[in-house]
């Protein structure tokens, strides 16, 4: 039995499993193969099984399986995207309040920057072992197995690469698109 935002749903052992293991990495991207290994311990069998895990699961915990938002599937690779969301949202509440002009000069600097400095960062900055060493004293990595390089840099949705796309939807969320100024940009 599990609880989704107040309702009760049942699980299969195996869906069950599988709950666990992905919320306890959450954020993480898994091929079918090591989620055959590290959830049930096999090292062989048709993937196809997990396939049928995730869809069943997908089904019980997404408003609208055909578009989950929750359980995302992509190119062979599951990952719970939850903590990035989180991280967006956290990053975004000091812009709440900044003029629509003021968002999108952000954003367009935020895109041809952002994403550079990350990769400069992580690929001259940070070798394995200081990787090894940061994620030894971030609770977050310890808590979750995301902490806040994989978060912030290198993660499989980075804020780094995403935050311009939120930042210039917060952008376009301001403007008035029935004021004649903007209909006619």
């Amino acid at each position: 039995m599990a609880v989704l935002g107040g309702e009760r749903f049942s699980l299969t052992g195996r869906e069950f499993d599988l709950l666990v293991h992905l919320v306890s990495h959450a954020g993480e991207a898994f091929s079918r193969e090591r989620l055959m290994r590290e959830v049930w311990e096999w090292d062989f069998g048709d993937t196809s099984m997990v396939t049928v895990q995730v869809r069943r699961l997908r089904e019980k915990v997404e408003a609208d399986p055909g578009a989950p938002k929750r359980l995302v599937t992509a190119s062979g690779v599951i990952a719970v995207i939850l903590a990035f969301y989180g991280v967006y949202f956290l990053l975004a509440l000091p812009l709440v309040r900044l003029r629509a002009r003021t968002l999108a000069i952000i954003a367009a600097v935020l895109a041809a920057v952002a994403p550079q400095a990350a990769f400069g960062v992580s690929s001259l900055l940070l070798s394995g072992d200081v990787v090894d060493r940061i994620n030894a004293y971030d609770p977050l990595e310890r808590l979750g197995g995301n902490g806040l390089l994989s978060l912030l840099l290198n993660g499989f949705y980075p804020a780094s690469t995403w935050m311009p796309f939120v930042i210039a939807g917060m952008a376009l969320g301001r403007l008035d698109l029935a004021a004649r100024a903007v209909q006619r940009r």
